[in-house]
């Protein structure tokens, strides 16, 4: 009697321990499922490659940042403006780096590279909050300014020129009359739906809304640089739409204003 006690003993102890090693290791992965749900942690990539999550509205899910790139942007954070612990800092600065290869940008010192990335954050944001502007009638982007100060930019290329006679340049917006020989070149340039139809005949039209691409009178985007020779583009653009408009498609030199036009600035701007 008292050896089958002695089992039935043995046995309800094993049970119980059995039992709670079971119970605490359920207990243990609920504790670990909890805190990966609450943390929104992955398992971390190979390679010591940092992973970030979606955060700040910016959608960028699954970023995933080199060692080296971490290591560029912590090398600049010593001169200030700079927050590595910021995961929208480092998404900003991923987009800076895509940029500087896109456009090849070779940056020399540390320095260099901290100046050109405030640059580049201050006209990100800048785009961004333009884009959530529901009123505007334009859109931004960024191109080869991407890193520079855009004050300094525009300081450099738009200049004021002072004019013998500004008289001689103002421009005052007029109106014509439509005709029967003008009527379908004026309906594309604004765009007339089929209904509409043609604007009648002996009708005022205003260039405020015209379009000259419906036309396909527009040739395609220059780039001036760092010129200030706007007005050399902005002369021979008109003069390549105007012969485009009778077919003749060709590419004339804004080179030639700026170096030959003694009555300009060069560079240093015109009219």
């Amino acid at each position: 009697g008292r050896s089958r006690r002695c089992c039935v003993g043995k046995k309800t102890m094993w049970i119980v321990l059995l039992g709670t090693a079971i119970l605490t290791a359920a207990i243990t992965s609920g504790i670990i499922l909890l805190v990966t749900s609450l943390s929104g942690s992955k398992a971390k990539p190979s390679g010591g490659v940092k992973h970030i999550g979606k955060f700040d509205g910016l959608n960028r899910a699954d970023c995933h940042v080199s060692p080296e790139t971490f290591a560029e942007l912590s090398s600049m954070a010593h001169l200030g403006e700079i927050n590595v612990s910021d995961p929208a800092e480092i998404v900003k600065y991923m987009d800076f780096t895509r940029m500087a290869k896109k456009f090849d940008r070779k940056y020399d010192s540390v320095a260099e590279r901290h100046s050109a990335f405030l640059n580049f954050r201050r006209n990100h944001d800048i785009v961004k909050s333009h884009e959530h502007n529901k009123a505007a009638t334009y859109t931004k982007d960024l191109n080869h300014f991407f890193d520079k100060d855009i004050k300094a930019v525009a300081a450099k290329l738009l200049h004021k020129i002072d004019v013998y006679n500004e008289s001689n340049i103002s421009i005052t917006p007029t109106d014509t009359t439509a005709t029967k020989e003008n009527q379908p070149i004026y309906a594309t340039l604004k765009n007339y739906s089929v209904s509409a139809g043609y604007p009648p005949i002996g009708s005022k039209v205003n260039f405020e809304d015209i379009d000259w691409r419906r036309a396909d009178a527009v040739t395609p985007v220059k780039d001036q640089g760092m010129c200030g020779s706007c007005w050399a583009f902005a002369a021979v653009g008109s003069v390549e739409s105007l012969l485009k408009r009778q077919k003749t498609d060709v590419r004339l030199s804004e080179q030639e204003l700026v170096s030959c036009q003694l009555g300009n600035q060069g560079c240093n701007g015109g009219y």
